[in-house]
C-alpha cells in the first residue's frame, strides 16, 4: 500500500514538473516579446471638409471626394515636407502615420505614433496644416481644422500587461497539454510493462523422429484418362502420315483384362430364322448349278 502511494505521488510530481516547465517557459517568450517591443506616444487632429462655392456640391459628392485626401496626407511627398519641418525622421512618420475617413462625415481623422514624445503633435498639426493649404486650392471642397493635436502625457503602447495577461493563459493551457500528453505516456509504458509481465513463454517441443520416419507418403491420383501414343510416320505406312497418326491415337487395349469370350457356332440345321442371303449370292448359286450341269452332260 505504501508503495503504491508512493508511485502516486512520484507521477504527480512530475506531471506538476512538466507543467511549470512548459507554463515558464512560455512566460518566458512572452516577456521577452514585451521588453523588446519599444514605448510609443500617440496625437491626433482632426479636419472637417465641407462644400465651397456659390452653388455648393452635394453631401454625396463631398462623401466621394473625401479619400483624395487621405491618399494626400499619407503621400511620400507630403510626409517628406512634414518631416523637413518638424525635424524628424521621415521614414518614422512611414509607418506611423494613419489617416481615415470617420464613417458618414468628411471628417478625417490624422493619428501620429511615435518614439518621441515631443514629435507627434507637432507632426499631425502639421498634416493638418497641408490637408488645408491643400483645400484652398480646390474649387468643390474647404478644409478646416477642428481639433489640434497636443503633447501626450503618457505612452499609447505597447499594452504590456494586456499582453501579458493573454501569455499568462496561454501559458497554462500549453502546460496543461503537455502534462497531459506526459501523463498518457506515463500510462501506456505502466501497460506494456505490465503485459510483459503476465506473458507467458510457450515451451517449444521437438517432435518424435519415429512419427517422421514412420509418414505416409501421399497416394498419386489414378490415371483415369487413356494414355496416347503418338507415332512418328514411318516406312511401313509408305510415308503416309495420316494412316499413322490414325492408328497411333488408337486406344489400346490393356493387357491385364481378360479376353471376350468367342461365341460358339450354331446348327445350320437348328437355325430356321436365319434371314435369306441376298439376291447377288442366290444368282451366283443359280449359274454354279446350271454350270456343273453343262459340264456333266
Amino acid at each position: 500500500m505504501a508503495e503504491l502511494k508512493s508511485r502516486q505521488l512520484m507521477r504527480a510530481w512530475r506531471l506538476w514538473l512538466v507543467f511549470l516547465v512548459a507554463a515558464t517557459f512560455v512566460l518566458a517568450g512572452v516577456g521577452a516579446y514585451i521588453l523588446t517591443q519599444p514605448t510609443v506616444y500617440s496625437a491626433s487632429s482632426v479636419v472637417a471638409l465641407r462644400p465651397k462655392g456659390v452653388h455648393p456640391a452635394q453631401a454625396d459628392v463631398v462623401l466621394l471626394t473625401a479619400p483624395r485626401y487621405v491618399s494626400l496626407a499619407t503621400s511620400p511627398y507630403v510626409l517628406n515636407q512634414v518631416a523637413r519641418q518638424v525635424r524628424v525622421d521621415a521614414k518614422d512618420l512611414y509607418n506611423g502615420v494613419t489617416v481615415s475617413v470617420a464613417p458618414n462625415t468628411a471628417n478625417l481623422a490624422i493619428k501620429v505614433t511615435l518614439q518621441q514624445r515631443r514629435f507627434t503633435a507637432p507632426v499631425a498639426n502639421a498634416l493638418a496644416g497641408a490637408i488645408v493649404d491643400r483645400a484652398d486650392a480646390d474649387t468643390i471642397l474647404a478644409a478646416q481644422i477642428l481639433s489640434r493635436a497636443v503633447e501626450p502625457s503618457a505612452p499609447s503602447g505597447p499594452k504590456r500587461i494586456v499582453t501579458l495577461g493573454a501569455g499568462a493563459v496561454v501559458a497554462v493551457v500549453i502546460g496543461a497539454g503537455a502534462a497531459w500528453l506526459f501523463g498518457r505516456h506515463l500510462r501506456r509504458r505502466a501497460r506494456l510493462v505490465r503485459g510483459v509481465a503476465t506473458v507467458r513463454p510457450i515451451a517449444l517441443t521437438k517432435p518424435p523422429s519415429s512419427d517422421v520416419g514412420n509418414a505416409v507418403p501421399a497416394k498419386e491420383p489414378a490415371e483415369s484418362a487413356e494414355k496416347l501414343e503418338i507415332k512418328r510416320p514411318d516406312d511401313a505406312y509408305g510415308g503416309d502420315a495420316e494412316a499413322s497418326v490414325q492408328e497411333s491415337v488408337t486406344p489400346k487395349p490393356d493387357a491385364d483384362l481378360p479376353a471376350p469370350a468367342l461365341e460358339e457356332p450354331k446348327d445350320e440345321a437348328s437355325n430356321s430364322t436365319d434371314p435369306e442371303p441376298p439376291q447377288e449370292t442366290q444368282l451366283a448359286a443359280g449359274k454354279g448349278k446350271n454350270t456343273s450341269s453343262w459340264w456333266s452332260a
